[in-house]
């Protein structure tokens, strides 16, 4: 019997892991993504919790933790560049235990996952789905190049901003909640001469800064982050975005100035709302999202990564468990994701990456002080990571993966 037909909208993180998932059971999907190449830049992301598990299923797990950014001290300074306090990084702390997290840059993990699933779908870049149609039978997607495909099912795992998810769900049936600061990330040279290290900075104003070295230390990574009470900026118009970082961090000292300068010269600057997306169901027919396309929760959460993989795995085991009928997988999709979802998007805690007041910023100082004392160290880890571990692995996981043999015709 013939394979679904299955269209991937978006070549991130999301949309090759659900790729390789599937390719297991003989399927080849096609992966149409709008950029004209595997983006370069992002930030270190983090893999927590029952992503690890999947990520060991999904055969990326070991160079995944190869690839560790290997961070081995954090420093906080004040915005005119006094030292204030400093701790071993946290990854070390919990290795080789049940919650050993992998922090790894995201291009690196979606280089991972491209060098796997080569061979095993095709990717269409430069392209994008502009409209889709479909019936009790099939989608018909239109592309941008002025092709029309027809598939058995299409899943968007296009971002925060998905045009799939424009498409194919009515505004009724999604929202968008802002969280009330903007965030942007940038390469630059390792000018600091930080060795693992990452330092960060908070100010008064609503404003807070990282840098940390990254690739063995060849270079550096700097997320800027402010509040703000209005969405009325463009994310996508990425000339008035460092406009208004400048008129922000302008005002400062130290080292923000060299900063700024940086982000004018570096060519993979990346800046977008720190914003949740808020969905009662990730399907509608035959098409169903993924990652940020259906349950952003803000890089205030550091989840992202996590939820995209463990979607990805929930969603390729529900369509092979329930032998291609897609209304049945994806009931069980949303039920294993919504509660998982849910518990993320709540642990959002703003104040800790934008402390408006000095009390604020001297409790942070006093708690990575006690940082300092390894057995104080490891009874307050350990507590934070119950905490932590209980969001990241509240999803009802499958045991192990139905895939293997050919797939039959799709319902």
């Amino acid at each position: 019997m013939p394979h679904p037909r299955i269209l991937i909208c978006g070549a991130g993180i999301a949309g090759p892991a659900f790729a390789l998932q599937i390719a297991k059971a003989g399927i080849r999907p096609t992966i149409v993504e709008r950029a004209s190449s595997v983006r370069s830049g992002g930030q270190a992301i983090d893999i927590r919790g029952s992503a690890v598990t999947v990520a060991e299923r999904i055969g990326i797990e070991r160079a995944a933790r190869a690839a560790n950014t290997g961070i081995k001290e954090m420093i906080l300074f004040d915005d005119r560049g006094k030292r204030l306090a400093s701790t071993t990084a946290i990854g070390p702390i919990v290795e080789n235990t049940e919650h050993s997290n992998i922090e790894v840059l995201r291009k690196t993990l979606v280089d991972i996952l491209h060098k796997e699933v080569d061979g095993k779908a095709d990717l269409l870049f430069g392209d994008r789905v502009t409209a889709l149609h479909q019936d009790e039978g099939r989608v018909s997607a239109v592309f941008s190049s002025g092709a029309e495909r027809e598939y058995d099912l299409v899943v968007g795992a296009d971002g925060f901003h998905s045009e799939t998810r424009s498409l194919a769900f009515s505004p009724d049936r999604w929202s968008t909640r802002f969280l009330g600061a903007y965030s942007c990330i940038f390469s630059a040279p390792n000018f600091l001469g930080l060795d693992h290290q990452q330092i960060w900075s908070h100010t008064t104003l609503g404003l807070g800064a990282s840098v940390y070295s990254a690739l063995e230390n060849t270079e550096a990574r700097v997320v800027l982050g402010f509040q703000s009470r209005s969405r009325d900026l463009d994310v996508r118009d990425d000339q008035l975005m460092r406009k208004e970082l400048k008129a922000r961090f302008g005002r400062l000292g130290w080292i923000y100035p060299r900063l700024l300068q940086e982000m004018d010269a570096t060519s993979d600057f990346y800046c977008d709302e720190v914003a949740q997306v808020v969905m009662d169901s990730y399907h509608n027919g035959r098409v169903a999202l993924l990652g940020d396309a259906g349950y952003c929760p803000s890089p205030a959460t550091g989840q992202g990564t996590s939820l995209a993989l463990v979607g990805a795995y929930v969603l390729a085991w529900a369509l092979q468990a329930h032998n291609w009928d897609h209304k049945a997988a994806f009931a069980e999709y949303d039920r294993r994701m919504l509660p998982f979802v849910r518990a993320n998007q709540e642990k959002v805690n703003l104040a800790a990456h934008f402390p408006k007041s000095r009390l604020r910023i001297f409790a942070d100082v006093q708690a990575i002080k006690l940082l300092r004392h390894e057995r104080t160290r490891k009874f307050l880890l350990t507590k934070v990571f119950k905490v932590n571990t209980g969001c990241s692995t509240a999803v009802e996981l499958p045991d192990e993966s139905p895939v293997g043999g050919h797939a039959p015709a799709a319902a």
